[in-house]
């Protein structure tokens, strides 16, 4: 059968169009079949990352602060002779006052100076449980200094997690109660909104001590609980000086 000619001129024409419009989608498709392949393609990646680094909705980081116990200790030995002066305390009997303000303010009086941190013991730390989060009574606060002497006198005494009293280590450590040096209760300092307080006293020492080299923090006037315990270079304290001991404590740590 013979196809008339204006027939094969039409389909011919029918063709060339429809290739024109074929190659004119590939360089800028404007189809919705076409528009629609590219932009999925577009997406792909966007999910995939999305499927990798999740983000947690409703996420809410706080600033974090670690409680901790961070302390230093300065122990302090001064010759106060010349701001001493003699006072009648009974008729026939003078005693010597110092006057600690005037002493402490002239660096020249400074013999021997120790700075370093201390042992916190096992009942110390028992001790900063029980006053931080225990329901029951609270412990008396831990604020009286004491002194001991170690008898090898060559700074070489110890020191353990374990002691409650200053005699519990060491080579016949034993507290000192003599000569101005016996247990005493301590100054207590702390500013409203910081996080460090500190304890200190002078103590006026009106005899001689060979190789005084320990302190202790203790809760009671006598015996009580020993939350700190410190090994210092021993020091030879004579009459009219003072022994000034400052624990400073930071209650929390960056």
């Amino acid at each position: 059968m013979k196809i008339p000619k204006f027939l094969r001129k039409g389909a011919t024409m029918i063709a060339a169009v429809f290739a024109v419009m074929m190659i004119a989608s590939w360089i800028n498709p404007s189809t919705d079949g076409f528009a629609q392949s590219q932009e999925q393609v577009a997406m792909s990646p966007t999910v995939d990352v999305a499927v990798k680094n999740p983000i947690s909705v409703g996420s809410n980081p706080q600033p974090k602060v670690n409680l901790g116990l961070h302390n230093l200790w300065t122990v302090v030995q001064r010759r106060c002779g010349k701001y001493a002066t003699k006072q009648r305390h009974h008729l026939f009997w003078h005693r010597w006052v110092i006057d600690q303000e005037a002493c402490a303010a002239d660096p020249s009086t400074v013999y021997s100076s120790f700075e370093g941190h201390n042992l916190v013991t096992d009942n110390g730390f028992d001790f900063a449980a029980k006053a931080l989060s225990d329901t029951a009574a609270q412990p008396a606060s831990c604020n009286y200094f004491a002194f001991a002497i170690d008898s090898s006198n060559a700074g070489v005494g110890t020191i353990n997690v374990t002691d409650t009293q200053l005699s519990s280590s060491g080579t016949g450590s034993t507290e000192l109660t003599t000569y101005g040096l016996a247990r005493a209760i301590t100054t207590f300092a702390h500013t409203t909104g910081t996080k460090t307080y500190t304890l200190s006293k002078a103590f006026s020492v009106t005899g001689t001590h060979t190789g005084v080299n320990k302190i202790g923090t203790f809760n009671a006037a006598s015996t009580g609980t020993m939350c700190f315990e410190l090994l210092f270079t021993p020091v030879t304290v004579n009459n009219l000086d003072t022994l000034t001991p400052t624990l400073t404590n930071t209650l929390s740590s960056p």
